[in-house]
Order: structure tokens, then sequence, then C-alpha cells
């Protein structure tokens, strides 16, 4: 059976200093900065070489209902809107169907199957799972055995199982560790959370990566965002020096009964009367980071650069009424570019999370105007969202695979920016890197 049989990565042991910097490494951007036209978004200590750190995004995996990989739904959000349709199994209140974005003909149930059996060996084997959470875990199973694809041909790795085919024991540290980092949705339980981060541990390890070489991170409140917690990787990969590789990934799915009823108790349902509401929807995206070197010996194809991240939070919230300033947008967007060191008129492409709520059309509408003015808000300017609904804890990563695919396919920048929060506010800037792969490789050994 296919779930079974697949042999995912694991990340072991990584040194507890390590740990803390990962989980501790302080932002670019300091919050909250607002919208008080007499504050400032400050880079406290981080000085000019730390704001030149990067960190290579190698692969990405993209589910959504217009496509099952990055590039078809990049093409698709390309091609114009992609248009809302009616659920044929999910009512209002009123009982008439309502709007959302399903993943046609998913088939969850060897997924179901295998994952069941998984549990039982598990510290919580009688946790319940309700249909919303099997789409979304099966989705996030998909896409981490994607990217466990590309990075089981490691070289270290392939060295690592042939010693142990021939009887030989490799030394612990042979492998590098790989992270494991679960962005699973807020509303489940801590137990969900920790057996989702099993399940996909146990995959990966199944799939060839050496178990005691694999390192699930916990999510936490201050590292629950992408964009943060990458910036965080990336500041910890530099300063510890220490090999960075692993995998990222998110997912959600609001195709069940109980969540849409739960939209409409709280008035959040897209609707006739409420244009501006939630879109039911389901997704799973998932990331390959590595450092240069780690980069340059998983693959020989384009990667491209995620640079040091901005962010900071609104004093007022985007949901209020009354104009919804640009300014906190358009500052973390200017401090993206000072970190990548490019012009903005280097950038053709802003990947956003955001979805139809006026406010955060109005606002990004306002954003390009002041910062890339030769933009198309409709033609480069690209909202994952209308590919997914609005599964607002899943968007941000799938941003960042849109930016990833525009960079490796046209080699040139983009910046993701985050706005779909009332509050938060966030921006980084992907490119292709300076240095071309076994570039790195080989100014090393001419200095040798």
């Amino acid at each position: 059976m296919f779930y079974m049989g697949v042999v995912p990565l694991a990340i072991g042991g990584v040194v507890f200093g390590v740990y803390k910097l990962l989980t501790h490494a302080p932002k670019v951007t300091a919050a909250p900065a607002g919208d008080n036209p007499n504050g400032r978004v400050a880079q406290d200590n981080v000085d000019e070489a730390e704001r030149g750190w990067t960190l290579n995004v190698v692969a990405s995996s993209l589910h959504t209902s217009a496509g099952s990989t990055t590039s078809e739904v990049f093409a698709a959000l390309q091609a114009g809107d992609i248009p809302f349709e009616l659920d044929p199994d999910l009512k209002d209140d009123d009982g008439f169907p309502v709007f959302a974005a399903r993943i046609a003909d998913l088939d969850v149930a060897d997924m179901q199957e295998a994952f069941a059996k998984w549990q039982k060996l598990s510290a919580h084997s009688d946790l319940q799972w309700t249909e919303g959470q099997y789409r979304a875990l099966h989705l996030a199973t998909l896409s981490v055995s994607e990217l466990a694809s590309q990075v089981i041909a490691h070289p270290q790795v392939l060295l690592f199982a042939a010693s142990r085919v021939e009887g030989r024991m490799p030394k612990e540290d042979t492998v590098p560790p790989l992270r494991l980092i679960g962005l699973w949705p807020a509303q489940w339980s801590d137990a969900h959370h920790a057996l989702a981060s099993g399940w996909i541990k146990w995959l990966l390890t199944e799939q060839g990566w050496p178990a005691h070489r694999l390192v699930v991170q916990s999510r936490t409140q201050e590292q629950s965002n992408p964009i943060a917690v990458l910036d965080a990787l990336c500041v910890s990969s530099h300063r510890s020096k220490a090999p960075t590789l692993g995998v990222l990934v998110a997912c959600d799915s609001g195709i069940d009964q109980e969540y849409v009823d739960a939209l409409v108790s709280r008035g959040y349902l897209f609707g006739g009367k409420r244009m501006q509401g939630c879109r039911p929807g389901e997704v799973a995206a998932a990331l390959l980071f590595a450092d240069s070197v780690q980069s340059q010996l998983i693959t020989q194809g384009p990667v491209s650069s995620l640079h040091r991240a901005s962010w900071a939070s609104r004093e007022k919230s985007a949901d209020e009424r009354g104009r919804i300033s640009a300014d906190l947008l358009n500052r973390l967007v200017g401090l993206a570019l000072e970190a990548s060191k490019l012009e903005a008129a280097k950038i053709q492409l802003v990947s956003v999370d955001s979805d139809h709520n006026p406010a955060r059309e109005s606002e990004l509408a306002d954003m390009l105007t002041e910062k890339f003015p030769d933009l198309d808000l409709a033609k480069d300017a690209i909202k994952v969202a209308q590919a997914c609904g609005s599964m607002h804890q899943v968007t941000t990563t799938a941003a960042l695979c849109l930016a990833h695919q525009y960079v490796v396919d046209e080699q040139q920048a983009a910046v993701c920016a985050s706005l779909h929060d009332a509050m938060w506010r966030a921006a980084v800037v992907l490119n292709a890197p300076s240095e071309a792969p076994g570039q790195e490789k080989a100014d090393q050994k001419k200095t040798a």
C-alpha cells in the first residue's frame, strides 16, 4: 500500500544550542511600529552582514483546487480569476450550497487506513479526526512525500545506507540533521499537532532518512508564520555554521460541514449578505529549504534565494471601519528590498496571502502604487487564496511557493507579502542566487 510503503526522511538530534538559536533568533524587524506616522520600523541589533544573509528554497509542493503542483497553480492564477464554485455537499444555515474551493475527487481512504494502523501504536491511539482533518493530513502527506523523493538523493544519505547494507556502522553524524516543521491548523488540539508531526516524521523515516538525524520543531506562538520561521532558520544557519536542511509543511481543509457551521455561527461565511466573508477551501503547501552547500548536494537545478524578512504589527486592525493605511506594509516592503539590495524596478511579481477582503485589496493596491508603480494589480500581483479559499493559516506558505516558482522559472526577483491578518504584516524578497549551482564549491577549491 502506498502510504505504508513510502519511505520518508527523519530529522535526528541537533545540539540544544542550535535549537535555541532557531527558536529564539531575532527578527529583522522589531514589532510593532504600526500606523503611527511618527513611528518607525526598527532593525535593532542587526548589522550589515546579517542583513545580507540568505537561505535557499530548493523545491516546493502545492495542492489546491486549481492544481496539484506549484507550477499548475501559478499558471491557473496567471490565466485570470478563478471563479468561485458552489459546493455540492456543504450548506449554509438556510440549507443553500456555499461557495468553496474543494479539490475534486480527493480520495483519502488509503491514507486514512494506513494512518489508523500507525495511530494505534502512538500515544494518542484513540484520538478522533474529522473529515476535514483527514483531508488536510492527506494533502500534507502528498506534499511531504513529493519533497522527500528529492531530498533522499542527498549523497551522504546514500553513503549511509550503503554502509549499513555492507554491515558497517557509519558515524552518527555522517548525515546532516533534517529539520521537519509542521504548521498545523491552530484550531487543532495539541494532540492532533503531535500526531500529525509524528506521522510525517514516520513517513520521512520510511522514505530513507535516518531517524536519528531528523528533528521535529515544535510550533510556538512566536514561530507560527512561515516567513518568521524561515528567517529564524536563516539566522541560526549562519550563526551556528551548521548544515541546514529541512522541510516546512502547512495544510488545512474547510471541506467539512462542522467547519462551515462554525463560520456561520460567527458570521464569517462568504455569501450574498457578507461578500467580505471567508470561503472554505483546502490546501497543502510545503517548502524544501537548505543552505547554499546543502542545496548543491541535492539539486543541480535552479533554486530561489530567500533574503532577510521584515515584519511588524499594525496599531489599528485592518478590519476596523474607515480607510486602511498601507504605510506599515510599504515600510516593510522597503526594508525587504534594502535587505536584498535590489531596486524596486527589479521586482516583476508580488505574491500575497490575502483573499477578496476589500480592506486587503485596498491595502495591496496602495502598496503597489507606492512601491511598484509599473506593476499591474490584476496581472503582476498573485493572490493564492483565489485557488484555495480563505485558508489563511496556509496561504502564506502557499504564497512563498508561488514566489519561488516565479523565481526559478523566470530568474527574476519577486516579493512575498503577508497581509491576510488583521494586524500582522510581513515582506520578504526571493530571487535567483548570485552564484550558480556548484560555483561556491569551485571557489572553495581554488582558495584551498
